[in-house]
């Protein structure tokens, strides 16, 4: 028998659905309130504003990032293109968060200082992988520490990017399109890969 959704995780994903066809931006209460057939009452005794949505859907992508980076992953075992491909739907799965990012950061002091954390942790989890992997012979000719720290922050700020640069090109958001323009930042990592 299949587990009833909750109502708080009902009114999160026609929310983030919502954020990822219409904009966070556009997008109010009411609009997520009407997608549920709930009253907006109902949906504000689960989530105070639209703030608290933000920050809960930030925590989930944060969570299914988590999957893949946690300490107990073996880099060198995961296939290249399994790694690739979740990075990839969970980025297609959020991608209100990399499209309306500035808005997002700008909009509510949690989701900035939630963001900039995980961002943080993220960068060193980055680096301590990419160190692992020179160590296996995967990596080569690294740049030092500081130059290392400017090449993934440069890393990330692509990927933050990618919605953003799809969009002003005038290309549909779809999970192929971000996966086309994900590969491309195998170029500034192909000096320093052994394959």
């Amino acid at each position: 028998m299949l587990k009833k959704q909750s109502t708080p995780q009902i009114i999160l994903d026609a929310a983030r659905e919502l954020f990822n066809t219409d904009g966070a931006v556009s997008t109010t209460t009411n609009h997520i309130a009407k997608e549920c057939d709930i009253s907006p009452g109902n949906l504000y005794y689960h989530f105070r504003n639209k703030e608290h949505i933000f920050l809960d859907l930030l925590n989930e992508m944060i969570t299914a990032f988590d999957d893949i980076f946690l300490p107990s992953v073996d880099f060198e075992s995961m296939q290249t293109e399994i790694f690739f491909k979740k990075t990839c739907k969970i980025i297609y799965e959020y991608r209100f968060i990399y499209a309306d990012l500035s808005y997002l950061v700008a909009f509510d002091d949690n989701f900035r200082k939630k963001y900039q954390s995980i961002k943080k942790k993220r960068s060193a989890d980055l680096k301590s992988i990419i160190k692992d992997l020179n160590q296996k012979g995967i990596f080569h000719n690294l740049p030092e520490n500081e130059h290392l720290d400017i090449f993934i922050n440069i890393i990330w700020t692509y990927i933050e990017g990618i919605i953003t640069s799809l969009k002003t090109e005038g290309k549909k958001i779809t999970l192929s399109s971000i996966e086309s323009s994900l590969k491309h930042i195998i170029i500034p990592l192909k000096p320093y890969l052994n394959f």
